[in-house]
């Protein structure tokens, strides 16, 4: 099984990368042992990618502002033997792309950290310009990651779109055209505030989404209603205890949806959940040897799970056992400035 590594390659304000671009890694099942760690592609900053479902093309944003205030989504074909080649780069149409997704209708939409989302058309050659670029207002906040739109996440659901906005407080729904370009009017602002909407997941029935806040380490859990409107049902906490300095991060879901799972950085735990769709409950927190695990990733045999530490220079490996629901450290890997997990 191979994983790409995005990695931040250079200082920002909020990590010391000094990665080398992107890179590739084997899983050994059996063993459950990290091998054959490869330079694939140097780019910079590449924080997040994406691969398209075929595995033949690998999108990763530059987390980034240039000159002219943006930074940048390079495009590259994967081939059977794992290499990648670069097609072309474009705008990501705003400063510090942080995610980025592609759809079934040939469209990559992109999160900037520094308040926009845009959407592009996939071609032959890699990535038109950006288009069906826009910004959302901002509610007063006194939180300093709050003191304008920060959009961050995006998932694609019933001819939706849901962009979770952190420093806005909101997940935006907006309804998609014919051609899978998100309508720029928001059709519902679904507001969370002062937690921190970071990522989200879907449960497989469709009805229930698990929104992960960054600021407060909770989750909160929604179902949509027969309007298409969602509410709230719970919140829960990440954490196994008390005090300040946690930021809630990654939160994926397992092969059978049974399970969710939540890293916190500040703790360095990985949180383990048991989900149902309307109801979510705390199973097991796992200590991690590395600090500050920014993003984490489901092997394809639903029984791993590959963590990046960022700021300890280190994946680990971690077995999931479902019948226990439980996990536990498997591996480890030596990789400077690991923020991105994606299995092909």
């Amino acid at each position: 099984m191979r994983f790409l590594i995005g990695t931040y390659t250079e200082q920002m304000d909020h990590v010391d990368g000094h990665g080398d671009g992107i890179l590739a890694v084997t899983l050994n099942a059996e063993s459950g042992r990290l091998e054959a760690l490869q330079v694939l592609a140097a780019v910079r900053n590449p924080s997040y990618l994406a691969v398209d479902r075929s595995a033949a093309r690998v999108y990763a944003v530059s987390e980034m502002a240039d000159e002219d205030g943006a930074g940048t989504i390079a495009a590259f074909s994967l081939d059977a033997g794992g290499t990648l080649t670069w097609l072309n780069t474009v705008s990501s149409g705003g400063p510090f792309p942080a995610f980025l997704t592609v759809d079934e209708a040939a469209n990559l939409h992109v999160a900037n950290y520094g308040g926009s989302v845009a959407s592009f058309t996939l071609s032959p050659a890699g990535l038109e310009d950006a288009s069906n670029v826009f910004h959302y207002p901002t509610p007063p906040s006194n939180h300093v990651r709050q003191d304008s739109s920060h959009p961050h996440h995006i998932a694609i659901l019933n001819r939706e779109m849901l962009v979770c906005d952190l420093g806005a407080g909101s997940i935006w729904v907006h309804d998609l055209a014919a051609d899978g370009k998100p309508v720029e009017q928001p059709r519902e602002q679904i507001l969370i505030g002062s937690a921190g909407p970071r990522h989200l997941v879907v449960h497989a029935d469709g009805r229930h989404i698990a929104i992960c806040n960054e600021l407060d380490s909770t989750i909160t859990l929604m179902q949509r209603q027969d309007d298409g409107t969602f509410i709230p049902l719970s919140s829960v906490t990440t954490r196994d205890r008390q005090g300040p300095d946690n930021l809630a991060a990654a939160i994926i879901a397992s092969a059978s949806n049974r399970a969710l799972f939540v890293t916190n950085r500040g703790d360095d735990t990985v949180s383990l959940f048991d989900w149902t769709g309307p109801t979510l409950n705390l199973r097991a927190v796992h200590q991690l040897a590395g600090k500050t695990p920014r993003d984490a990733a489901l092997a394809p045999d639903g029984r791993h799970i590959i963590v990046a530490a960022q700021d300890s220079d280190l994946l680990e490996c971690l077995i999931y056992d479902e019948a226990k629901m439980s996990v536990s450290p498997r591996s480890e890997m030596d990789i400077a400035s690991p923020a991105c997990v994606v299995a092909l």
